[in-house]
């Protein structure tokens, strides 16, 4: 066993703790990231399971498993594409400030990963 310190998660991946990792959670305790954006409009969205966990070291401790009904898709207005997009929150999960790492999974596949911080919402004290 060695008595070297655990990394902290978000601060030694290489996407953090940039602005685009960090996600304000609503007052309810909700967040949304984006899974993936600039799809072409006739693409359908996949049956995707969102797996949010948070680790520390070697420690993963699965939070929640998100199926698609907490996906959805977005056209942007400016161009002709969308994007999909995970709202995830209470009953399945409360986010409290934290680091967390979010993986989706299209037919056991990973098809994104993201180590996402979640900061409180100003208008929580």
């Amino acid at each position: 066993m060695s008595d070297d310190p655990l990394p902290l998660p978000g601060f030694t991946t290489p996407d953090s703790p940039k602005a685009e990792s960090r996600v304000m959670a609503t007052p309810g305790g909700w967040i949304e990231v984006v899974l993936k954006d600039n799809v072409p409009l006739d693409e359908a969205m996949p049956a995707y399971e969102v797996l949010v966990s948070t680790e520390y070291g070697r420690e993963v401790v699965l939070q929640a498993s998100i199926r698609t009904g907490h996906v959805y898709s977005i056209t942007h207005a400016d161009r002709p594409t969308k994007k999909f997009v995970l709202k995830a929150g209470p009953p399945e999960i409360t986010f409290a400030p934290a680091t967390y790492t979010v993986r989706a999974m299209v037919d056991g596949k990973e098809v994104f990963f993201k180590t996402v911080t979640v900061l409180n919402h100003p208008a929580l004290p």
